[in-house]
C-alpha cells in the first residue's frame, strides 16, 4: 500500500517525539483536557492539564447566570506531544440567546514549557448573544510523590496594566521539591473583566457581547519563567501558523495515499481522539487492546503506557478474562515499535505486562469443560469460558505461543525466563496435540477434505462432532506464530536445546517446529506455530473474506502473521500479496483509525 512521503513537517513533529521519549525532553508536560464535562468546560480540547504537578488551564463559555450550552464538537486536531492543539466547538441553546456560538481554540508550543493560546468566539447566529468566557487556571489535586506534597498556591492576583486588560497572574507551584513558577499572561477586549479565586485556582471571566457575525479574541501565554513576567507580544500567530502545518503533514503522513487528507475533519477528530482519549470504560478489552495498538503507530511509549492501563483494568482481577488474549499479542507489538522507532529495548514494560498477563493465562488454563477437562487436554470451551466448543482452546493456544514470544524476549535480557519460555515451548506443543483431539474424543479442528479448522462441539448427548461450515474460529490456529531469531537462541541454550530436540528426533510430529528454509545446520532462526506449514497453505489459500466474517482486529492478526511468514521465508505457495491486498480493502471500507494506522506500521517495524 502507497504511503504519503514524509515531508519537513512530519519530521519535526517526529523530532519531537523523539526527544520526549528517548532524551527526556519535556515536550509532554502539557497535554490536552478532552470532553470533562463534569468540569463544566468545553467538550473537544477544553483545556490543558500539567502531567506532573497537577496544574490545570479549562475553559468554558456560559451563559451570565452560570448556564452551560449544548455543545457539538466540529473539529479536533492534536499533535502527539500537543505542541498543536486545535478545537472548533459550536453551542446551541436559549441559555447564550437563540443564536449559535462557534469556539475556536488554538494552542501552540513555542518550547516544551511556553504556550502560546487564542480563543476565538463567533456569534454565528443571526441576534445578539451575550455569554462568560471563563478561563481557570488552578490545581486538580494535592499530589502526593513519598514525602512530598505537590502544593499550587497564587502568590500575585490578576495584574491589571490598563482599563479592561488584565495582563497575567503569577502562580507558585513545588514539584519534587524544586520551585516552579508558571506566568499567565492574557490580553483582549471584553466588556468586562474580573476574578474569581477559589483556594489554589483562580479564573479569569470575560463577558462578551456579540453582534451577529462578530468575532472576540481572547489571547494568552503560558509559560514558566523564574525570573519576570515574559511579555505577551510575542510571535504567536508564526508560531500557530508553523505548529498547525506541522501537524496536518504529520497526520497526513500517517494514512496511506488513498486515505482521506490528514486535514479533513472526521480523520483529524479520529486520529486526535486516539492520541489523547481512551476509549469508554464500556469498550471491550479488545477495542481497548487494539486502539492502545493504534496509537503505537504515532506514539509508541505513549501507546505502552495505554496498553499497561488496559491489562491492569481488565486482566488483574480474580477471574479470567472472557475475551480473546490478545493483549498478549499487542505487548509484543508495541515492544517491537519501541525498538523500531526509539532503537532501544524496554525490559520494564515487558516484564510488567508479561506477569500480569501470565497471572490471566493461569487462570485461563484452570477452566474446565463439562466432562473436567482444562484447555491444554482438548477441553471443549468456548470463547467466554462456557459452552461447549473449541474456540476457547483455540485461543488458548494462541495464548501459549504469544506467551512464549514474550518469555523469550525477556530471556534475552534477563537468562533466568529461561525455564519460563522453555515451559511456554512445551505447553504449545501440547496444545497442538489438543487441537487434534477436542474432548477426548479424537476428533480435532482440522478436517483434511475442506483444508479448514472448524469449530468443534459436544451434543447433549455427550457425543463430540466437528461443525459444518466455515467461521472465523477455524482462523485463530493460524494466528499463533513465534519467529525465534539465531541471535536469540545463542543466549537461551536451553530454549535451543529443547528446539533442536523436536527438530532432530520428530518429537514434533505435527511439523509445527521449523527451521528457517536453505538453513541446514543445527543454529538458525526457528519458526513455532500452531497450524503446520502444509495446513496453513491450504487454508489460507482457501480464504474466502465473503464467506467468513473477519472483523478489523483479526483482519490486524492475520496481516502480522502474513508478515512474518515472507520474512521468515516459509515459501507458502500462496499469494500472500493478494490475500494482504484483500484484507487491507476490508480494512479501508468501514474501520476504525486505528485499523488504517496499524495495518502497514508492523510490517515496517520489521
Amino acid at each position: 500500500m502507497a504511503r504519503r512521503p514524509v515531508a519537513t513537517g512530519a519530521a519535526a513533529e517526529r523530532a519531537r517525539v523523539l526527544a520526549a521519549d528517548r532524551d527526556g525532553v519535556p515536550w509532554r508536560c502539557w497535554v490536552p483536557i478532552l470532553d470533562d464535562r463534569g468540569m463544566g468546560t468545553l467538550p473537544g480540547i477544553s483545556g490543558l492539564a500539567h502531567e506532573t504537578s497537577g496544574l490545570r488551564l479549562a475553559f468554558a463559555l456560559v451563559s451570565p447566570d452560570g448556564a452551560a450550552g449544548a455543545a457539538t464538537v466540529v473539529s479536533m486536531i492534536a499533535a502527539p506531544t500537543a505542541s498543536y492543539l486545535h478545537s472548533s466547538v459550536r453551542i446551541h441553546t436559549a441559555a447564550v440567546g437563540t443564536g449559535e456560538l462557534e469556539i475556536q481554540l488554538r494552542c501552540a508550543k513555542r518550547a516544551p514549557e511556553d504556550i502560546v493560546i487564542r480563543l476565538a468566539v463567533t456569534n454565528r447566529g443571526s441576534a445578539a448573544v451575550a455569554a462568560d468566557l471563563i478561563t481557570r487556571l488552578g490545581s486538580t489535586d494535592d499530589r502526593a510523590d513519598g514525602n512530598e506534597t505537590n502544593e499550587l498556591t497564587i502568590r500575585a492576583p490578576w495584574e491589571a496594566l490598563g482599563p479592561g486588560l488584565p495582563e497575567g497572574v503569577r502562580l507558585l507551584t513545588a514539584h519534587h521539591g524544586h520551585l516552579e513558577t508558571w506566568w499567565l499572561a492574557a490580553a483582549g477586549a471584553p466588556e468586562t473583566t474580573d476574578t474569581i479565586e477559589e483556594g489554589t485556582s483562580a479564573a479569569l471571566r470575560s463577558h462578551l457581547e456579540l453582534q451577529a457575525g462578530e468575532t472576540r479574541t481572547l489571547a494568552l501565554r503560558l509559560s514558566r519563567s523564574d525570573g519576570p513576567r515574559p511579555p505577551l507580544g510575542i510571535d504567536a500567530e508564526a508560531t500557530l501558523g508553523t505548529r498547525a502545518r506541522e501537524a496536518a503533514a504529520f497526520q497526513r503522513s500517517l494514512l496511506p495515499a488513498s486515505a482521506a487528507a490528514g486535514d479533513d475533519p472526521p480523520t483529524s477528530q479520529a486520529l486526535a481522539r486516539l492520541l489523547w482519549q481512551p476509549l469508554p470504560a464500556e469498550a471491550t478489552l479488545v477495542e481497548q487492546v487494539f486502539a492502545a495498538l493504534g496509537l503505537a503507530v504515532v506514539d509508541a511509549v505513549a501507546a505502552q503506557h495505554r496498553l499497561s492501563s488496559v491489562i491492569d483494568q481488565h486482566l488483574s482481577g480474580p477471574v479470567a478474562s472472557t475475551e480473546p488474549p490478545v493483549a498478549a499479542w499487542a505487548a509484543l507489538r508495541i515492544h517491537e515499535l519501541v525498538v523500531s522507532s526509539l532503537g532501544r529495548r524496554d525490559h520494564g514494560f515487558l516484564e510488567g505486562a508479561f506477569h500480569a498477563l501470565l497471572e490471566d493465562y493461569s487462570r485461563w488454563v484452570d477452566r474446565l469443560d463439562p466432562a473436567g477437562r482444562n484447555p491444554l487436554q482438548g477441553g471443549l470451551l468456548g470463547p467466554d469460558g462456557t459452552g461447549s466448543t473449541a474456540a476457547g482452546a483455540a485461543w488458548m493456544a494462541c495464548y501459549s505461543v504469544w506467551m512464549l514470544s514474550l518469555a523469550v524476549e525477556l530471556a534475552r535480557d534477563d537468562p533466568t525466563y529461561q525455564d519460563v519460555a522453555a515451559t511456554f515451548l512445551d505447553t504449545t506443543l501440547a496444545m497442538v496435540a489438543a487441537l487434534d483431539d477436542m474432548g477426548g474424543g479424537g476428533i480435532g479442528m482440522w478436517q483434511d477434505t475442506d483444508g479448514w479448522y472448524h469449530d468443534v462441539a459436544r451434543a447433549d448427548d455427550g457425543t463430540v462432532a466437528r461443525l459444518p461450515g466455515r467461521s472465523a474460529v477455524g482462523l485463530v490456529p493460524l494466528l499463533a506464530v513465534a519467529v525465534i531469531p539465531r541471535a536469540a537462541l545463542d543466549r537461551l541454550p536451553e530454549v535451543a536445546v529443547r528446539l533442536r530436540w523436536s527438530l532432530r528426533h520428530e518429537a514434533d510430529p505435527a511439523g509445527s517446529v521449523v527451521r528457517a528454509p536453505g538453513d541446514r545446520g543445527s543454529h538458525g532462526d526457528v519458526m513455532v506455530s500452531l497450524a503446520p506449514a502444509e495446513r496453513r497453505r491450504q487454508a489460507l489459500a482457501g480464504l474466502d473474506l465473503r464467506s467468513v466474517h473477519v472483523a478489523p482486529p483479526m483482519a490486524c492478526l492475520l496481516l502480522d502473521v502474513l508478515d512474518r511468514l515472507r520474512a521468515f521465508g516459509d515459501g507458502d505457495p500462496v499469494d500472500v500479496t493478494d490475500l494482504r491486498s484483500r484484507l487491507m480493502g476490508l480494512l479501508d471500507q468501514d474501520a476504525p483509525i486505528w485499523a488504517n494506522l496499524l495495518a502497514g506500521a508492523l510490517r515496517r517495524a520489521r
